[in-house]
């Protein structure tokens, strides 16, 4: 009985897993869609970071999310809040960037899409790798 209710659980704890990973990916690939979606239709505009804001509904994150503001062309000047928040945060009060922003929806835009990516992709393969080790470990007899 003891082995049935660890094996169950040994179980759940893979498939919450793969699940949270699944969401993990797929999050990343609908980022890295729209930023190339972005780069090949979208209008660059310069634009300038105003502030640095915390989530007000997320008491346990630190993360900083930058409010930059760009004039679209034929739109008056947008202060929008950028919907990725990183601590310690990738930009700064002031600093300025490039925002490419959806000529139908200028408020979905990304900034300074030419830049290389950094992390994002190292922490996809870590969470894939880390998920397909525990999977494979499960699965030895």
């Amino acid at each position: 009985m003891a082995a049935t209710l660890a094996s169950t659980a040994e179980a759940i704890i893979t498939v919450v897993s793969l699940a949270m990973a699944g969401l993990v990916v797929a999050a990343l690939v609908a980022h890295f869609r729209k930023r190339q979606w972005l780069q090949q239709h979208g209008v660059r505009t310069p634009g300038r970071i105003l502030r640095l804001e915390t989530d007000p509904n997320d008491y346990e994150s630190a993360a900083l999310f930058p409010v930059v503001q760009f004039q679209p062309l034929d739109h008056p000047t947008l202060v929008v809040r950028y919907d990725i928040g990183q601590y310690p945060a990738a930009f700064l009060v002031g600093q300025a960037v490039v925002v490419c922003y959806d000529p139908a929806q200028p408020t979905r835009f990304e900034m300074n899409v030419d830049a290389p990516e950094g992390p994002a992709w190292l922490v996809a393969l870590l969470v894939v790798a880390t998920v397909g080790a525990g999977v494979y470990y499960y699965l030895q007899p």
